[in-house]
């Protein structure tokens, strides 16, 4: 009978021990969530794809609300955690969202000339003279100067960034 004493009195033990592990888990407060799930999204957001951050911007959300919506009245130092948390997440879409405009741009302005040159060669095809007009409108050497200057800027900006 001792023994089976002794054995419950381990497994009070033990559930106890979880439950308060649960606990602890559940008493993180809004504002730490958010900073954990900031910093992980920093550690990992250069392996993200369109879908991934699709999942990340509902999750900060969800974070943002359960911090907004929260019953609990929040320390000054909760307070500064969440707003600088929100503000790096913040700063990490405005990076990630100015590369993919970088990308898109330098692509796009790659293939500018020859996309211009298709509708000049497709106008002068179905009107000769409209395609003149066009032709004098488009100065194909102001055009490349304005995407170099373009894209000069655009390495300007890029290349303060931090390098991981």
């Amino acid at each position: 009978m001792t023994k089976h004493i002794t054995m419950t009195h381990k497994h009070l033990t033990i559930i106890s021990l979880v439950a308060v592990i649960f606990l602890a888990a559940g008493c993180t407060s809004a504002p730490k969530k958010l900073d954990r799930f900031v910093e992980k999204t920093e550690i990992n957001c250069d392996n993200y794809e369109t879908e991934d951050w699709d999942k990340s911007m509902q999750q900060y959300k969800k974070l943002v609300d359960e911090y907004k919506n929260s019953d609990k009245e929040y320390t000054d130092e909760e307070k500064k955690m969440a707003l600088k948390a929100m503000g790096r997440y913040h700063a990490l879409l405005i990076k990630k969202g100015l590369e993919k405009s970088a990308t898109f741009i330098e692509e796009f302005g790659a293939a500018l000339p020859s996309y211009l040159d298709g509708i000049l060669d497709g106008m002068k095809e179905n009107t000769e003279g409209f395609g003149k007009s066009l032709e004098e409108m488009f100065d194909g050497e102001k055009i490349d100067k304005a995407l170099s200057d373009f894209s000069d800027k655009l390495e300007e900006i890029f290349s303060g960034k931090e390098e991981k």
